[in-house]
C-alpha cells in the first residue's frame, strides 16, 4: 500500500526553537528552490539573497505580526501551523531554572500527543515569573487555538526574551 508522510513539528530547546521558528515566520529563511536565488559571476563570488517568503513544507502556514510585546515595535509574535495534526519531537534545557512555556512543552511532548500549532514570542521570556508566567503561558495556548479552531493542547508555546518580567497578554 501506499505510505502517507507525516508532517514533524520539530522545537529544540528554548533559544533554538526561537531561533527556527522567529526565522521561518519574519521571513528569513532560505532554503533550497524557490527561496534561494545565487546572484553572482562565474569567478566564485556569487551572493546569496533572500527571499521575503518563507519556504515551508506542504501543508505548513507561518506569519509573524508586531504585536507590540517587544519594545521598539519590530517583529514579536509569530505563529506556525500544520494543517494536519503533526508529531511533535523536541529537545530542552536540563537547566533548573525553565520559564512556563518551556514546562508547558515539555509536559505536551511527555503526553505524546499531536501538534497542530506553535505559538512565539519574543520580548519576553515568561521566565521566573511564577504562577502568573504558567497561567499566561496555557492562556496563551488557549488563545491560539480558539482562533485556529484546534484543541489547546495541541498548540505548544515558546518565549524569548527579557526573564523575570511579565507577558503582555493584552498585546497576545
Amino acid at each position: 500500500g501506499r505510505t502517507q508522510a507525516i508532517p514533524v513539528l520539530e522545537a529544540v530547546n528554548l533559544g533554538g526553537c526561537e531561533a527556527t521558528l522567529n526565522a521561518l515566520a519574519f521571513g528569513v529563511v532560505c532554503s533550497p528552490g524557490a527561496a534561494l536565488g545565487v546572484e553572482g559571476d562565474t569567478m566564485g563570488t556569487n551572493r546569496i539573497r533572500f527571499s521575503h517568503q518563507p519556504a515551508l513544507p506542504r501543508g505548513f502556514r507561518a506569519a509573524g505580526v508586531a504585536a507590540g510585546i517587544k519594545k521598539g515595535g519590530g517583529p514579536d509574535l509569530a505563529l506556525l501551523v500544520s494543517d494536519l495534526a503533526a508529531v511533535a519531537a523536541a529537545t530542552f534545557t536540563t537547566n533548573q531554572v525553565r520559564a512556563a512555556s518551556v514546562r508547558l512543552c515539555e509536559e505536551r511532548r511527555a503526553a505524546g500527543k499531536p501538534a497542530r500549532a506553535v505559538v512565539i514570542n519574543s520580548g519576553c521570556a515568561n521566565a521566573c515569573t511564577g504562577p502568573r508566567g504558567r497561567r499566561d503561558a496555557v492562556r496563551m495556548a488557549l488563545l491560539t487555538a480558539k482562533r485556529l479552531e484546534v484543541p489547546a493542547e495541541a498548540v505548544w508555546v515558546c518565549s524569548t526574551g527579557r526573564i523575570g518580567t511579565f507577558l503582555r497578554m493584552e498585546a497576545v
